[in-house]
This record gives structure tokens, C-alpha cells and sequence, in this order.
């Protein structure tokens, strides 16, 4: 849609189609970035669309669902009321540990959203509030995490 005119930009049959061939939403229309499917369609393809999304869709707690479900990182271009939300940053923190960072202070001191977030990334601990960031669950967790994706790197050695 890059190379697109500004009438196919506006034009939300070709958008749609696009969207669904890969393309991304940041080239189209803005009425466009504020339609459900055309929305849904990219963030569906790349949760990482969600931060061409109108603000009305970045609040709207299906469209950041199927986002963050994709890509738990996209929770940096949801609205602040999704970033308070916990079963949206639950599901952002199961797909991507490191989600927890955006989420808001309130979730960044909840126990299961650090849980869910150290257990899918053990650096994720050092977004969460202090007083969880010294519980010794969660640091224990966060290890045991750490120690499992160290076990999952191929060491390659050179020869001196």
C-alpha cells in the first residue's frame, strides 16, 4: 500500500485487500485505521499493527486482545484502560514476559500478572513493582525461567 494513490487509500475494499495480502495499515486512510475488520484483519496478521489503529480500536478490548495474543508487545499501542486490564495483560505476559513493562502500575503489582510474565521471561521481574520484585517466589521463578531458555542456546566455541 506504500506506492498506493491516496483515492486506494481511501478505497475500503482495496485496504481490506490488502491487508489480508500482508500489507500494513499505516499507509491507509484514517477513517480506515478506525474500521473493526480492516483493523481486526491487520492485527490479526501482526499484533504489532495495533499502533496504526485508531484510538477508539486501541481501547477496544477485542481488537488489543487479538493483538496482544499475536504479538504481547503490542500492548505499547493499547489504550491506558487495556494496559489496566488483566485478562489483556495476562495474555500479553503469556505470549511475551517482557509485556509487562506497559502494563499499568497497578498490573506491574499484581502477583499473577508478574507470575505470568517472569514464567515466560525471568527478566520480566525487573518490571514489576518493588515489593514483588523481592519476593522470593517470583525471584525463584524468574530463575527457573532464565535457566530454562539458557538450556535451549547452542554455545559455539572458536578455536583459539
Amino acid at each position: 500500500m506504500l506506492f498506493a494513490s491516496d483515492e486506494e487509500r481511501a478505497d475500503r475494499a482495496f485496504v481490506l485487500e490488502s491487508v489480508l495480502t500482508g500489507s500494513a495499515i499505516d499507509h491507509a486512510a484514517s477513517v480506515l485505521k478506525d474500521d473493526d475488520e480492516i483493523v481486526r484483519a491487520a492485527v490479526t496478521r501482526s499484533g504489532f499493527q495495533l499502533q496504526h489503529a485508531s484510538d477508539r480500536l486501541k481501547a477496544d478490548a477485542g481488537c488489543v486482545l487479538i493483538a496482544v495474543n499475536d504479538r504481547g508487545l503490542a500492548l505499547e499501542y493499547a489504550g491506558e484502560a487495556m494496559k489496566a486490564n488483566k485478562p489483556i495483560v495476562l495474555a500479553a505476559c503469556r505470549q511475551c514476559g517482557g509485556a509487562l513493562r506497559f502494563a499499568s502500575t497497578e498490573l506491574k503489582n499484581d502477583r499473577d500478572c508478574v507470575s505470568v510474565a517472569v514464567q515466560q521471561y525471568g527478566r520480566a521481574l525487573m518490571y514489576a513493582g518493588s515489593a514483588l520484585q523481592n519476593d522470593p517466589a517470583l525471584i525463584a521463578a524468574a530463575v527457573a525461567s532464565s535457566q530454562r531458555a539458557e538450556l535451549n542456546v547452542e554455545v559455539v566455541v572458536e578455536p583459539e
